[in-house]
């Protein structure tokens, strides 16, 4: 059985509220396919990170293109 999963490229602007626009700096699959990105962005003059969720995300840069990719797993596993 293949399962797909939909994920965005490192480095793709994001909307995280409606003041806040971050980029993708890493990329995390968890168990039960749940995506997590961690996004970066400037908050005055420092620098913020933190991890959300893929349905925590508003918005995504509309020039980029979500990339598909599939995990093979045993019927039994």
């Amino acid at each position: 059985m293949t399962e797909l999963l939909e994920l965005y490229p490192v480095g793709t602007k994001v909307l995280l509220s409606e003041d806040i626009s971050a980029v993708i700096v890493t990329t995390s699959i968890h168990d039960g396919n749940m995506v997590q990105y961690e996004c970066a962005w400037w908050n005055n003059r420092s620098r913020s990170r933190e991890w959300f969720n893929a349905s925590e995300i508003l918005g995504v840069d509309e020039d980029v293109k979500s990339t598909k990719i599939g995990f093979l797993r045993d019927k039994e596993g």
